[in-house]
């Protein structure tokens, strides 16, 4: 997230008598600052410019926050005869539900 679209967001809480300085303040992307206001993650710093997030269970991710979502890998057919891997054949016979259904031995 590009710094110009993200919040500055106290480690110590600023409701909580947490000074407005630079070693105490860290950029959150607006997801990740409500994640902490709202859904009950911690933030804390570990050195400087290190910060740790824990999540509500406890689990502890040094910054930034590792990606929940990660890319879904291509499609790969199984029990295709003559074909590389990744490919599908030109003009599979069936219907959908049949064509991607393996076939048992």
């Amino acid at each position: 997230m590009p710094a110009t679209r993200t919040d500055q967001d106290h480690i110590h809480p600023w409701a909580d008598n947490g000074a407005t300085t630079a070693d105490n303040l860290h950029l959150a992307c607006r997801h990740d600052h409500r994640a902490r206001h709202i859904g009950g993650w911690r933030v804390t710093s570990a050195g400087p410019q290190l910060i740790v997030w824990t999540s509500p269970l406890g689990h502890a991710y040094p910054s930034p926050l590792p990606k929940i979502i990660q890319p879904a890998p291509d499609p790969q057919p199984r029990n295709w005869p003559d074909t590389p891997p990744g490919h599908l054949p030109a003009n599979p016979a069936g219907t959908p539900d049949t064509i991607m259904t393996p076939s048992r031995p």
